[in-house]
Order: C-alpha cells, then structure tokens, then sequence
C-alpha cells in the first residue's frame, strides 16, 4: 500500500475490502488475506487521523499563545 495515500482513498479501499468479506463464495485464505490488509489500513488511517489532531492542537495553541 503506498504510504503516500490520502486518508479519503484508504476510506475507500477499507469500504472495498468491507465488501469483499461479506460475499459468501470468498475462501477462508482469502477472508484472512483481505483482513489483514483492512487492518493495515485501518492502522495507516488511524495514524493520520493522530498526525492530524497533534498538528490541530498546535496550531491551536499557536493560536491562543
């Protein structure tokens, strides 16, 4: 997965991965092979997601100081 990919597209991938695992004629090596992949982004996503809130409280503080 290219580190380089915006918070939106990992959503969507996350979407796409959601419903692969929901079809019924998905093999159990490849359930767990798409399962692990959604939660390697989800991790990514979750990263991002932190990057953002620290660099909004800095501004933030820039803000008030």
């Amino acid at each position: 997965m290219d580190e380089t990919q915006s918070f939106e597209k990992k959503v969507e991938k996350i979407k796409e991965i959601l419903s692969q695992l929901n079809h019924d004629d998905l093999s159990l090596k490849e359930g767990v092979l798409l399962y692990k992949e959604g939660i390697s982004i989800l991790q990514e996503a979750q990263k991002m997601l932190e990057n953002a809130q620290i660099e909004y409280e800095e501004i933030k503080s820039q803000i008030k100081g």
